[in-house]
């Protein structure tokens, strides 16, 4: 049996790894390229903004000591041996057909009702991965790119109102009752199962918060 191929980046408390044969671990890296790249040019701005200290990029296996890790934790910045990186940036341009697709699929699921802030980050999301990106995975700062090439619409928020990285979280949360959207190690996010349907079907408009009411059966 042939020995595998590991293939291994760390980058503060970023840490992507692909190990099998040496034609998956080449296939892995040729697949998640662009990944790899916004990674590091996300986790070095970061450290440039001063918004990772150089404790959290020193140490061992890239994590920082207890003492450290408690001080990190207290500055907002996650707790220690969670990913403390989200990407927020994106060099994502859809080409023209696919927007105008893209604009067409939000108008249809908005309804007469329109789409709330946590409904338009996943009907881009959704068309993202169907569409543009072809993969289950995707980026905040894709989506946030996305939505600013979209322009003004008037069945949804408009893109400098709308916290695209919380709204994921929210997506993502089970007290939500939604779970549309997961997270990645990576500081990616991907579409659950039950997201992928929801967006097929384009049952996206319902109160935020709220699933939705069972029929009582009669007595």
């Amino acid at each position: 049996m042939a020995p595998n191929a590991r293939f291994r980046i760390q980058t503060g408390g970023l840490v992507l790894e692909i190990e099998g044969s040496e034609k998956f671990v080449l296939d892995g890296l040729t697949q998640h390229r662009s990944r790899i790249d916004t990674m590091l040019r996300e986790q070095a701005a970061l450290i440039r903004d001063g918004n990772i200290p150089p404790a959290a990029v020193n140490g061992k296996r890239g994590r920082p000591t207890k003492k450290k890790a408690a001080s990190i934790t207290r500055k907002g910045l996650g707790k220690p041996g969670r990913q403390p990186v989200i990407i927020r940036t994106s060099d994502l341009k859809i080409p023209p057909k696919k927007l105008d697709r893209l604009k067409h699929y939000i108008l249809s699921v908005a309804g007469d009702r329109g789409l709330g802030k946590d409904g338009i980050v996943f009907a881009i999301a959704w068309f993202l991965c169907k569409h543009v990106l072809e993969t289950g995975d995707f980026t905040a700062g894709d989506v946030t790119r996305a939505h600013k090439q979209l322009g003004r619409l008037t069945c949804a928020p408009a893109a400098a109102s709308v916290d695209v990285v919380q709204m994921l979280r929210n997506l993502s949360a089970s007290s939500i009752g939604k779970e549309w959207v997961g997270r990645n190690g990576n500081g990616s996010f991907c579409l659950t199962a039950k997201g992928r349907k929801v967006g097929q079907t384009g049952n996206i408009n319902r109160p935020r918060g709220r699933k939705p009411m069972k029929k009582k059966s009669g007595k």
